[in-house]
């Protein structure tokens, strides 16, 4: 009897055994074969997967909303399923006032994607979606969304004011829309310095840039280009403003009020000090090129420091020698002068630089504080001799004020008792080399004289201590 009660009750469970998501989907028609693969077995683990639509189909579709959905099916099977929640919602809104708002097409993607968060049911929320069931996806989503265009392509008052502004702008804020970004600070300080004067000379300041813009014509572009990019982005922005659109700046600048004043006026002083920068670079570059015996042929940024005279240029090998063959190398020389300096007691950077003498100041500056933002980009280029030799001048004069500068410090260091000296002899951190001629201690030490040096126990080394 135990054994009848057991197999009918076997017959039942069988009986009622649920029948799988994917075949009801097959059995009622709902969605095709093509649309939809049957669950898959990878590797012993259930995937459910999408037929992907031919490439054709695929690239139809907007390119940018595909890979947003394709990117947010990353986070798994929560995202697809809100996906085909929405649609739903908004098919079932839509439909009631216009039941054929979907193509039999679009009727097929919507059923695709219902039948596809069934199978997932069971899934766990993070589930990942493979690649192309990611694309799939993303397109049945897509077809369905273009029967709904008042939904995703609203026209708003938003674009309809906007519209209507466009139509009622002048042509000098239609100008001034394509201006440079400025500071506020630029702005702050011509208004609280010269704004009053910058209106009452509005003439003027049309003449001036009239005459800037025929020089800009004739500037070379190579040092131009040069130029403005160590000047930064904002200076870029003037130059290219007045360059591009001069003709319609003069053909309304009666029209321009006191913000289009300002604009104009930092555009000014930009090309202005571009264009004199384009003359100082050939100038010195001639200059270099005449104690070379050489002609002059172009001229690079580099060159865009204090003048130079021909006499000056009197140990010329001695000045190239001072300059490195390319510009990463440059970089890393200018590099080591500047830690010199910022490792120095300030007391004893104003002294050294209160004995460099008169011109000196100029030649300080340009090498520690403008040549570095010249380099530029290319820093495997090779020098040109003529750069090395002007260059080397005004290393040259700051040289000595900027090594004793580091050797003070130290000294004042050890006098102040400061100094950290090591049993071996050696103070500071130990650094096996002396930047200032690519020699280690022992090498200096033959050709100072002793130096710093000798075998005593009494040497100590200042490299790392500052």
């Amino acid at each position: 009897m135990a054994d009848i009660i057991a197999e009918g009750k076997r017959k039942t469970d069988e009986e009622h055994e649920e029948v799988p998501s994917a075949k009801k989907v097959k059995d009622d028609g709902s969605c095709s074969e093509e649309d939809t693969k049957e669950s898959e077995v990878k590797n012993g683990v259930e995937k459910v997967t999408l037929d992907l639509p031919d490439e054709d189909a695929i690239n139809s579709m907007p390119e940018e909303n595909m890979k947003k959905i394709i990117d947010l099916l990353e986070k798994g099977k929560f995202v697809a399923d809100k996906y085909v929640q929405s649609l739903t919602q908004a098919y079932e809104s839509f439909s009631e006032k216009n039941p054929d708002i979907f193509t039999e097409d679009q009727k097929t993607s919507l059923q695709t994607l219902q039948s596809f968060k069934e199978q997932m049911e069971d899934k766990k929320r993070n589930t990942e979606i493979e690649e192309d069931t990611k694309k799939a996806f993303a397109y049945h989503i897509e077809v369905c969304k273009a029967a709904m265009s008042d939904l995703f392509n609203p026209i708003t008052e938003e674009k309809e004011e906007a519209e209507e502004k466009k139509a009622t702008e002048t042509p000098m804020e239609a100008l001034f829309k394509k201006a440079p970004a400025v500071t506020m600070d630029a702005v702050y300080q011509l208004v609280n310095t010269g704004l009053t004067k910058v209106v009452r000379e509005k003439k003027q300041l049309n003449d001036e840039l009239k005459e800037l813009y025929e020089k800009m014509e004739i500037s070379d572009e190579s040092l131009r280009h040069q130029i403005l990019e160590s000047m930064g982005k904002e200076a870029e922005g003037c130059w290219r403003f007045l360059q591009e659109h001069g003709g319609e700046i003069f053909e309304l600048y009666s029209k321009v009020g006191k913000s289009e004043l300002v604009i104009l006026s930092l555009c000014r002083d930009v090309v202005s000090e571009v264009i004199e920068k384009i003359i100082l670079c050939r100038r010195n570059w001639a200059v270099a090129a005449s104690s070379l015996n050489k002609y002059p042929v172009g001229a690079t940024a580099l060159l865009c420091g204090p003048v130079v005279a021909l006499e000056q240029y009197e140990n010329k090998d001695h000045l190239i020698g001072l300059i490195p063959d390319n510009r990463l190398s440059l970089q890393q020389l200018l590099s080591d002068l500047k830690r010199k300096v910022d490792g120095s007691d300030k007391a004893i950077i104003n002294h050294e630089r209160s004995l460099i003498p008169e011109g000196g100041e100029g030649s300080y500056n340009f090498i520690l504080k403008e040549l570095p933002g010249m380099l530029g980009r290319t820093l495997s280029k090779p020098l040109a001799v003529e750069e090395k030799l002007y260059l080397g001048y005004h290393l040259n004069v700051i040289k000595s004020p900027v090594y004793k500068m580091m050797e003070l410090t130290v000294a004042r260091k050890c006098l102040d008792g400061k100094y950290v000296f090591r049993k071996d002899g050696k103070g500071g951190h130990g650094r096996g080399r002396d930047y200032r001629s690519g020699r280690d201690d022992r090498s200096r030490s033959r050709y100072s004289g002793g130096g710093h040096g000798g075998k005593s126990g009494s040497q100590f080394d200042h490299r790392g201590s500052y």
